[in-house]
């Protein structure tokens, strides 16, 4: 069960969006990141998709017509894992080019841990 969904959206990112997202793959299988690909030019995309191959059960992408920065923020909370609960858990949204020190991510996710322990498996 996710805990958190993080939704990164991105627009011709691909020569910083990577330490965006390996700073929230330490969150491991209780988070979600939902890679928003807005209509990138560079190889944002390929990127994105490398991502989802590499960590399946926590990497979703999506591919979307360039919209600007608050489409795909949208884009990715709808298509978020915590949205779709009946008592809605966490969702953040940051930039491509944010890096979130790795206790931030593991204390986030404790946090949503919890305030929510029927979904903590614990």
């Amino acid at each position: 069960m996710k805990l958190i969904s993080f939704t990164v959206p991105c627009y011709n990112s691909e020569a910083y969006m990577s330490k965006c997202i390996d700073s929230l793959l330490v969150g491991g299988d209780d988070c979600e990141i939902i890679i928003v690909d807005d209509g990138s030019t560079d190889r944002t995309g390929e990127i994105a998709d490398q991502y989802q191959v590499m960590h399946p059960n926590v990497v979703r992408v999506i591919h979307k017509e360039n919209g600007g920065h608050g489409s795909a923020v949208n884009a990715g909370i709808e298509n978020a894992f915590c949205v779709r609960l009946p008592e809605p858990v966490r969702s953040w949204t940051c930039s491509s080019a944010t890096l979130f020190m790795t206790k931030s991510v593991r204390t986030a996710i404790r946090s949503c841990s919890t305030a929510n322990p029927s979904r903590s498996g614990k």
